[in-house]
């Protein structure tokens, strides 16, 4: 996911990150790459989607909506 303007302002850089859904602690958590969330380590961040929605994008089975 390259971030750029939009709803996730707050990642002000344009790098690519790996993001994983922990559906036990209902988090978001991004790491900066595939090797550090296959090994849990060095994550760049946790985002809380308590109370939050979550989709399956039809078609994209590596693809989901928070909401």
């Amino acid at each position: 996911m390259k971030c750029q303007a939009g709803a996730l302002t707050f990642f002000q850089s344009k790098k690519r990150m790996y993001f994983g859904l922990d559906e036990m602690e209902s988090k978001l958590v991004y790491y900066r790459d595939k090797s550090d969330f296959d090994k849990k380590r060095d994550k760049l961040g946790v985002i809380s989607l308590e109370n939050s929605a979550c989709t399956l994008i039809d078609g994209n089975p590596k693809g989901f909506i928070v909401q």
